[in-house]
C-alpha cells in the first residue's frame, strides 16, 4: 500500500469517525465516489472501531465478567493443548501470550533426540491463509540468520487443523530490562548489552532483514548472561536491487508503543525503523521511563507523540520529582543526580540521534550508532554531538515556518558563526593568559625546589649529609627571603613545601604551611590560586584528624566553584572525592557514599577504570559500601577495574596492586575470606616487587593480609604479620607518629585473639600513650585502642576495668563524632551491655540491650548475641515468660552461634536447662 493511500484511508476515517453513525456513509458515498478500494479499506476500520468501541463498553460495565470470561477461554484452550503433540514436539506448558498466539514450552517426542524449544501457535480468529503465508515468510527469513545473539528457528509447519506454528530455539532467561535491574548494573554494563543487541539487529540488517517490531518482550537475557533477540514474525525480507527499501505493507503489525513516525504515517519501512527502536529501547535502558512521559498515556496518545512532540532528554527525565526517580537510579547504583550526570551529554545525543522524527536525520545505520556508544565507554568523542544546534534549529524553524521564513535560516547561520567565533576567540585568550600565569608559577616552583635540594650535594656542604627536615626548613627560609614574589607564586611554593613536608609526619608543620599558602593565595585575588591553597589546606587538616574542619574547607571550595560557574568535571570530582573521605573517616557512610559515587562516576567516564584517580578511590568506596552493607556493589565496582586491568599490559605496577588490594577488602566485607586472603597476597607480592620488602609503602596490603589471616582464624600467622609490620613502621616513623598508634591498635587485637591477652594490654596502652601524646584522645586511634583494652581486659577477668574502657567507648558510638556509626555501634555497645551483665550492673529493664536490638544491619551475631544477653537478663528480673519468649527468636541451624561472644553461649545453655 502506498503511503499517500494510507494517509488518506486515514484522514477519511478521522473524519468520518467524528460524524454520526448515520451520516458516515453519505460522507463516503461522496468522499470516495470513484475509490471503491479505499472506501472498503475505511468502511472496515470504522467496523473495527465499532466493535473495540463495544468491547471496551462492555470492559467498563462489568470487567470482572469479561476478565472471567477470557480467562475461561484462554484455560480452555490452554487445556486442550498441553500434552498435545504438533509435528516431532509435545507441548508441555504456555510461556508466553501476545497479539497473535500463545507461545509454548516444548520437547521432542519423535525419539530422535532429546530437545526443548518454544512452540510459537497462532490463536484461533485469524485469516489462516494470510497468516500461514506470514509464518512461512518468517521461517524464510530465521533460517537465514545465524548468530549467537538472534533465536534460531528449529522447525516449523502446520497443524492437523490447519494452523501454522514455528519452532525456536527456548531462551530460558528474563527480558533485558528485568536482567538489568534485578542485577543493578550500571550504566557501562548496560551499554555492554545493548551492544549486544545492535550486533545482532546489525547481522539482521547485512541479511536485508528488518526486525520492525524491536521491544523489550523481545530481548531476552538468558541463564549465561547471552542477550537473545526474539520474534522476527513481522519482518519483512528487503528485496535485492530495491535499493535497501521495501514497500510498505498494509498490515500495520507493530507495536505502536515502539513504532517510528514512518511506520505510524504508513510511509516505506527501512533499515531506520530498527534504528529508532533501539534509540527508545536504550531510552528505557539508561532511564527506565518511557520518552514522552505522561503524553503517552494511551497507544494512540503515543502515537501521537511519537508524530509531534521531541523526546525529554534522557538526563533530563532521569531526575524528574516523582516517586519512581529514586528507586530507577537506585537499579543503576547510583543516585538521581549522579545517573543525570552520567547520561547529560554524550549520552542524550545518541539516544536523542536515534529518535529523531526524519529517518535520515537518524544513524545511517546500527553499526553508527553501535560505534557512537563504544566511543563513549571509551572516553572518545562521539559524532552524535556533531550538528545538534544546527539539527534543533532546523526542527524549529520547520515547526514554525509561517513565522519565521528562509530569511532567518541565513541569519541565525550568520550570527550564530559569528557569535561562535567571537567566543572561541575569547576562550582562546583567557585560556592562554591561564596557562602562562600557570607556566610561570611552575617554573617558579620547580627552580625553587631545584635549588633548595641542590643544597644536598655535598660539595655544598662540606661533605656533610643534611636531613630532609634541614633542607625543607631551608626551603621556606628562602620563600620568606623572596621578597619579591607575587603573591599567587608564593601560594604556589608554600603549597609545594606543604606537600614534601608531609612525608616527614608532622601534620602540623604541614597544616600552618597551608595556612600561610592560603593567607597568600587570598592576598593575589585569584580564584584558581585559593581554591588550590584551600585543597591542600583540608588536605593537611584530613592528616591531623580534623575532618569537620577538612569538610569546612572543601565547602568552600565547592561554593567558589558554582559561584564562578566553573565547568571542571574533573575538579569537581576532586573535591566531591576528598569530602567522601573525610565523612568516611568520621564514620559517617550514608553521607559520604553520595560524594564518593558522584566522583567515582566522572572519573570512570573521562578517565577510565585503571586510571589513577578511579584507582585511588576504590579502597575507601569499597569500606564506605561495606559499612552501608552493600558488599556486592563493592565487588561489581572494583571488578570493573580489576578485569581492566587484567586485559592490559598498561597498568603500573603499584595501581594493580592498589585494585588488588581493593578487591580483598571488598572480598573481605563479603565475608569471602578465603579470595580475600588470595587477593591480599596478589598485592604483596606486587608491592614487593615494586619497592621490595622492608619497605614502609608496603604496610598498606601487609596489615589487609594480616586481617585478612585473623578472619580465617589464623591467630598465629596474623600475629606474626602484624608484629612485622610493626617493627617496619618504628623502623621509618617518630616513636610519636600517629601510623604508630594505629597500628599498635591492630598489633594488640591480632595478640588478643591469639589468646595473648597480656601481651595485647601492653601493646594498646602503648597507643592510647602516643595518642595522649599526640593531644588526639579523643581521635579514632584512641577510641579504638580503648574498644580493643576493654576486649583483652574482658579476656583476663579484669571486668571491672574493662567496663571502665567500654563506658569511655560508648559516647563515640552516636552523633556526628562518632568512630563508631550505624552497624559498627553495636560490637562496642554489645560489649558494654555483656560487661554490665557480668558485673551484676545491668538495669533492671534490659535498655543497653535492647539499644543494640535496634541497630540497623547489626550482625546476626551481634543480634543473637544480643538477645540471649536480654533473654538471661529477663530472667535475673523473674521475667520469665519474657525471657522463653526472646529464646524461642533464636535460629536453630547449626552454626549459628558462631562469632557470639562464649560468656553468651554459656549463658544460653545455662537457660535452656532451666537456669
Amino acid at each position: 500500500m502506498d503511503s499517500h493511500v494510507w494517509q488518506r484511508i486515514r484522514g477519511l476515517f478521522d473524519r468520518a469517525v467524528d460524524l454520526p453513525a448515520d451520516e458516515r456513509a453519505a460522507f463516503l458515498d461522496a468522499a470516495c465516489a470513484d475509490e471503491p478500494a479505499i472506501r472498503r479499506e475505511v468502511d472496515a476500520m470504522l467496523r473495527a472501531d465499532a466493535q473495540a468501541a463495544a468491547s471496551s463498553a462492555l470492559v467498563h460495565a462489568n470487567p470482572e465478567l469479561v476478565d472471567a470470561l477470557g480467562e475461561q477461554a484462554h484455560q480452555r484452550e490452554r487445556d486442550a493443548l498441553i500434552g498435545r503433540r504438533v509435528g516431532a514436539w509435545r507441548l508441555q506448558r504456555e510461556i508466553g501470550r501476545g497479539g497473535m498466539g500463545a507461545v509454548y514450552l516444548a520437547e521432542r517426542d519423535d525419539g530422535v533426540y532429546v530437545q526443548r524449544a518454544a512452540v510459537k501457535l497462532v490463536r484461533a480468529g485469524w485469516d489462516a491463509d494470510a497468516l500461514l503465508q506470514r509464518f512461512r515468510d518468517e521461517r524464510q527469513i530465521l533460517a537465514t540468520l545465524h548468530h549467537p545473539n538472534i533465536a534460531r528457528l528449529l522447525d516449523g509447519g502446520v497443524t492437523e487443523e490447519g494452523k501454522p506454528f514455528l519452532v525456536l530455539e527456548y531462551v530460558d532467561g528474563s527480558t533485558l530490562a528485568a536482567y538489568c535491574d534485578g542485577a543493578r548494573l550500571g550504566v557501562a554494563q548496560r551499554l555492554a548489552l545493548f551492544l549486544a543487541v545492535c550486533d545482532a539487529v546489525a547481522h539482521a540488517h547485512r541479511s536485508l532483514v528488518v526486525h520492525r517490531d524491536l521491544k523489550p518482550s523481545n530481548i531476552l537475557v538468558d541463564m549465561d548472561g547471552q542477550v537473545k533477540l526474539l520474534d522476527f514474525g513481522i519482518a519483512k525480507l528487503l528485496q535485492p536491487g530495491a535499493a535497501g527499501v521495501a514497500t510498505a505493507t498494509a498490515l500495520r503489525a507493530f507495536t505502536p508503543e515502539y513504532a517510528a513516525p514512518e511506520q505510524i504515517q504508513g510511509r516505506p519501512v527501512t533499515t531506520a525503523v530498527d534504528v529508532h527502536a533501539l534509540g527508545l529501547l536504550l531510552y528505557e535502558l539508561l532511564t527506565g521511563r518511557r520518552p514522552y512521559g505522561a503524553q503517552g498515556s494511551t497507544p494512540a496518545a503515543y502515537e501521537q507523540a511519537i508524530l509531534t512532540q521531541e523526546p525529554q532528554r534522557p538526563s533530563r527525565i532521569a531526575v524528574q520529582e516523582d516517586d519512581q526517580t529514586a528507586a530507577f537510579a537506585h537499579a543503576r547504583s547510583l543516585l538521581p543526580a549522579t545517573l543525570r550526570a552520567r547520561l547529560r551529554g554524550d549520552l542524550d545525543a545518541i539516544v536523542l540521534k536515534a529518535l529523531r522524527k526524519e529517518p535520515e536525520q537518524r544513524y545511517a545505520s546500527v553499526e553508527a550508532m553501535a560505534d557512537d556508544v563504544r566511543a563513549y565507554l571509551a572516553q572518545s568523542p562521539v559524532k552524535a554531538r556533531r550538528g545538534n544546534v544546527s539539527y534543533h534549529a532546523t526542527r524549529f524553524l520547520q515547526r514554525h515556518a509561517l513565522a519565521t521564513g528562509f530569511a532567518v535560516v541565513a541569519l541565525l547561520s550568520l550570527v550564530g558563526g559569528l557569535g561562535v567565533a567571537v567566543w572561541q576567540g575569547r576562550v582562546a585568550r583567557e585560556q592562554r593568559d591561564v596557562a602562562q600565569s600557570e607556566a610561570r608559577k611552575s617554573d617558579a616552583v620547580v627552580n625553587f625546589l631545584t635549588g633548595v635540594f641542590a643544597d644536598a650535594d655535598p660539595a655544598n656542604t662540606d661533605g656533610r649529609n643534611p636531613t630532609a627536615t634541614d633542607l625543607l626548613a631551608r626551603g621556606v627560609a628562602g620563600i620568606d627571603a623572596q621578597t619579591d614574589l607575587d603573591s599567587a607564586t608564593r601560594s604556589a611554593l608554600l603549597v609545594a613545601m606543604g606537600r614534601a613536608h608531609s612525608g616527614l609526619g608532622d601534620g602540623k608543620a604541614v597544616q600552618a604551611l597551608m595556612e600561610r599558602a592560603l593567607d597568600a593565595a587570598i592576598a593575589s585575588g585569584s580564584l584558581r590560586a585559593q581554591i588550590n591553597a584551600r585543597i591542600a589546606l583540608a588536605s593537611a587538616m584530613s592528616t591531623n584528624s580534623r575532618y569537620q574542619d577538612t569538610l569546612e574547607q572543601y565547602g568552600v571550595v565547592r561554593r567558589m566553584i558554582e559561584d564562578n560557574g566553573i565547568d571542571e568535571p574533573l575538579l569537581s570530582a576532586r573535591v566531591d572525592s576528598s569530602t567522601g573521605i573525610a565523612l568516611s573517616n568520621l564514620d559517617r557512610a550514608q553521607d559520604a557514599w553520595p560524594y564518593l559515587e558522584r566522583a567515582y562516576a566522572v572519573r570512570l567516564q573521562r578517565e577510565g577504570a585503571v586510571s589513577e584517580d578511579v584507582v585511588q578511590m576504590l579502597p575507601v568506596s569499597s569500606v564506605v559500601l561495606k559499612a552501608l552493607g552493600r558488599t556486592s556493589e563493592a565487588i561489581r565496582q572494583i571488578e570493573t577495574s580489576y578485569h581492566a586491568a587484567q586485559a592490559t599490559t598498561d597498568v603500573p605496577l603499584a595501581r594493580r596492586a592498589l585494585i588488588a588490594h581493593a578487591y580483598s577488602l571488598a572480598l573481605d566485607g563479603a565475608k569471602r575470606y578465603e579470595e580475600s586472603e588470595r587477593l591480599c597476597r596478589e598485592a604483596l607480592d606486587l608491592v614487593d616487587t615494586i619497592y621490595g620488602k622492608g619497605d614502609a609503602r608496603t604496610v598498606p596490603a601487609m596489615i589487609s593480609w594480616g586481617v585478612a589471616l585473623r578472619n580465617l582464624k589464623r591467630y598465629p600467622e596474623a600475629v606474626a604479620v602484624m608484629d612485622s609490620v610493626l617493627a617496619l613502621e618504628r623502623k621509618h616513623l617518630q616513636p610519636d607518629h600517629r601510623r604508630i598508634a594505629e597500628i599498635l591498635v591492630n598489633v594488640g587485637s591480632a595478640h588478643a585473639l591469639a589468646g595473648d591477652n597480656a601481651g595485647a594490654i601492653g601493646y594498646l596502652q602503648e597507643s592510647l600513650a602516643v595518642s595522649e601524646r599526640r593531644n588526639e584522645s579523643t581521635g579514632r586511634a584512641s577510641v579504638r585502642a580503648m574498644s580493643a583494652m576493654a576486649t583483652a581486659l574482658e579476656g583476663t577477668g579484669d571486668y571491672a576495668h574493662a567496663l571502665d574502657y567500654a563506658s569511655r567507648v560508648l559516647p563515640y558510638t552516636e552523633g556526628k563524632g562518632a568512630h563508631f556509626a550505624g552497624p559498627a555501634a553495636a560490637g562496642p555497645r554489645l560489649q558494654h551491655a555483656r560487661l554490665l551483665l557480668r558485673m551484676q550492673r545491668m538495669p533492671s529493664d534490659c535498655a543497653p540491650l535492647d539499644a543494640v536490638l535496634a541497630i540497623a544491619k547489626a550482625s546476626d551475631a551481634a543480634r543473637i548475641e544480643a538477645t540471649i544477653l536480654a533473654a538471661a537478663c529477663a530472667a535475673a528480673n523473674g521475667r520469665s515468660a519474657e525471657a522463653q519468649q526472646k529464646l524461642s527468636l533464636l535460629p536453630a541451624q547449626p552454626g549459628a552461634l558462631e562469632g557470639v561472644n562464649p560468656y553468651a553461649v554459656g549463658l544460653l545453655a545455662h537457660l535452656r536447662d532451666g537456669g
